[in-house]
């Protein structure tokens, strides 16, 4: 597989995997820091922060990766992002939390946040040929979403077929 090939499959495939991460983030964080006995405004607080820090850390790595490098920040992003898991996984302090999360690129909504995005789309312009950039862009960037929909897809199809599927025989209730 030729580099600039191997490159774009590359983004591809992190994409898929950070995505994945942002949506099972979405679904458990709150989970977690409640069980850690953390109350509501807490939490607020922590998620708040999150999107806060993800703005500027974000907008500090986009405006810096030309001069830096696109290899270099996106890698950077990643081990934040690895981080504030490794962070959130050893502790439960609020404090460190609280400056994990607000550092770490994580995503409390399930979407995609931090800098990633423009950088990717950034480096797959200058990887594909120009004929080709719509329709590669388009299709990676749609594929790498199916990981993040896959649980919301099977919540769905299983809450239609109980709507659909006759009763059970058997004792009533």
């Amino acid at each position: 597989m030729p580099s600039a090939e191997r490159s774009v499959f590359l983004l591809f495939l992190t994409r898929i995997l950070r995505l994945f991460a942002f949506g099972l983030i979405s679904v458990f964080l709150v989970l977690y820091l409640t069980s850690l006995g953390f109350s509501a405004g807490e939490v607020g607080l922590l998620l708040s922060l999150t999107l806060i820090g993800d703005t500027l850390i974000s907008l500090w790595i986009t405006v810096n990766t030309d001069r830096i490098g696109r290899r270099r920040m996106l890698i950077l992003g990643a081990l934040l992002m690895a981080g504030a898991g490794v962070v959130f996984a050893l502790t439960d302090n609020y404090w460190l939390l609280l400056v994990a999360a607000a550092i770490g690129v994580i995503s409390p909504s399930g979407n995609e946040v931090g800098p990633f995005l423009a950088i990717e789309q950034a480096s797959v312009s200058q990887l594909v040929h120009e004929e080709n950039r719509t329709s590669r862009r388009g299709l990676g960037f749609r594929i790498s979403l199916a990981p993040d929909q896959l649980p919301v897809a099977y919540r769905t199809l299983r809450w239609h077929w109980r709507l659909a599927s006759p009763p059970l025989p058997g004792p009533g209730p």
